[in-house]
């Protein structure tokens, strides 16, 4: 159940967990997808160059370069959306609300792109350590 949500402006959201028993170690979801069992905390900022992974329902993984830090979008809805990063990462619709990753460490949520997993594209998406700081909640 969506909680709170935040849009344009920002571009995220916080669920209650509601699955019948808690989580395990291992089982950490962070935003929309697939679990990954990899991520085992949070980043610090990130920055230009690093390469991240994106884990999304639709396309599955995808690895891509970040090209800028506080980068602004405006959608198709005319909505911008500020604080942006920008990589390579290709994504398709479904991938929303999927994890950036670093390593072990998630840095990100993703809120959209251009293009597809064909012919490539940007993707963008909202630092992890600003919707974490929004909602005094940690990754575990």
């Amino acid at each position: 159940m969506t909680i709170e949500s935040h849009y344009p402006g920002d571009d995220y959201a916080i669920v209650r967990y509601s699955e019948s028993r808690p989580p395990r170690t291992g089982d950490v979801w962070v935003g929309a997808g697939r679990p990954n069992k990899n991520v085992t905390s949070s980043a610090p900022d990130p920055l230009v160059g690093f390469t991240v992974s994106r884990s999304g329902a639709t396309t599955g993984v995808s690895n891509g370069v970040i090209q800028a830090i506080n980068h602004a979008v405006q959608y198709k809805d005319e909505n911008i959306v500020s604080g942006m990063v920008r990589t390579t990462a290709c994504a398709e619709p479904g991938d929303s609300g999927g994890p950036f990753c670093l390593g072990s460490w998630a840095v990100g949520l993703l809120s959209g792109g251009s293009d597809d997993c064909t012919s490539g594209g940007l993707t963008f998406f909202q630092p992890l350590k600003e919707v974490l700081a929004g909602y005094g909640v940690t990754v575990y």
